[in-house]
């Protein structure tokens, strides 16, 4: 979405007339994007939203600064066209936040001149001056997590998955502290939930765990350009770029292992998200 609304303002998807009439508020009534002010800033905005979720997007056009963030609860019996009810006497407990949800989205880009040595003619300020710094942060929350099995424990004579029972006074999720990546159960005892908080049900019978109880791990990405053009004449610059993707290196953990007769089960084991680095040069003429 910010990208969108940084190529709105760019004039890259609609003409001027067209911007302008998207920007104007006359009687408290507009076509999409309200002007606010904040801090001696102009932004202009735009809120939506149904009962379980809501949506804001902010731009500010002279520091090409866009912001957006979505909070919703999204809830269903249902995630795709595979998920059948156990138990077809009672589905009461099948209801429940959806697999698609994620609770949180927020995101942010920019474009920022550095200031320093920008006008300088000098040769320093040619190659020291005048560089552009660019970027796209992104973080959003974890996927609601089942912990079923195929195994007909019930014996409802089919192998959908069923769910496994909760231990009184044992709470599924962990604390922020107590839970992280594992290397493994012959390494660490780290878990992503409290896998002691499950029990495998009695014979003849369905587990009372919720569906999609258990939320896996969130996800952040941290992108970020360094370029500078270095103009010839008129017609004829030279480029140069410098991206770096997940500059932080910052690790994004898998989700954790569901399957409650795994000898993983509970355990973070895989992460993604190494840091990138991209150069390039490009020639205008």
């Amino acid at each position: 979405m910010t990208k969108f609304i940084q190529a709105l303002f760019d004039l890259k998807l609609v003409p001027p007339d067209s911007l302008k009439q998207m920007t104007t508020m006359s009687d408290r009534e507009g076509m999409g994007m309200e002007p606010f002010s904040f801090a001696g800033k102009t932004l202009y905005g735009h809120t939506g939203g149904s009962a379980n979720s809501g949506a804001w997007l902010a731009y500010f056009p002279d520091e090409k600064l866009g912001l957006a963030y979505t909070l919703s609860k999204i809830m269903s019996n249902a995630d795709d066209k595979r998920d059948i009810i156990p138990n077809t006497y009672d589905d009461t407990w099948y209801w429940a936040v959806s697999r698609l949800n994620r609770t949180h989205v927020f995101n942010f880009h920019y474009i920022y001149d550095l200031p320093f040595l920008r006008n300088s003619t000098s040769v320093l300020g040619k190659i020291a001056g005048g560089w552009q710094v660019s970027g796209v942060t992104f973080f959003q929350s974890g996927e609601p997590l089942s912990v079923m099995r195929g195994d007909d424990i019930a014996g409802a004579g089919d192998t959908n998955a069923q769910p496994w029972g909760l231990v009184a006074g044992q709470e599924p999720t962990l604390s922020r502290g107590d839970r992280g990546f594992s290397q493994g159960p012959s390494v660490d005892e780290i878990y992503w939930f409290n896998k002691a908080a499950f029990v495998r049900p009695a014979n003849g019978t369905f587990g009372n765990a919720p569906r999609n109880l258990i939320r896996g791990p969130g996800f952040q990405t941290w992108d970020i350009a360094l370029l500078k053009n270095f103009n010839f004449d008129n017609s004829r610059r030279l480029q140069f770029r410098a991206e770096f993707f997940n500059f932080p290196n910052h690790p994004n953990l898998n989700n954790p292992n569901t399957d409650p007769t795994s000898a993983d089960f509970g355990r973070a084991l895989a992460k993604s998200g190494e840091r990138n680095i991209q150069l390039g040069v490009k020639l205008y003429f």
